[in-house]
């Protein structure tokens, strides 16, 4: 995952990386991070993920719609 936010090939490269931006990189860990205690399996994690963030409904989450 940090490889791929931080502007490493592959993935979705649609979004913009956030380089070496540390802070900003913290956040996006964060979000994503922020509710994961509360599932049984990353299946169900990443479905609630994609319905939390990805605000225009590409089924991807990029970097600006957790920013």
């Amino acid at each position: 995952m940090f490889f791929v936010l931080s502007g490493g090939q592959g993935g979705n490269n649609k979004s913009p990386s956030i380089g070496n931006n540390s802070g900003l990189l913290e956040k996006v860990i964060m979000k994503i991070a922020n509710g994961a205690d509360d599932v049984n399996n990353m299946r169900q994690y990443s479905k609630q993920l994609i319905k939390k963030f990805d605000k225009d409904n590409d089924g991807f989450i990029s970097i600006n719609e957790l920013t």
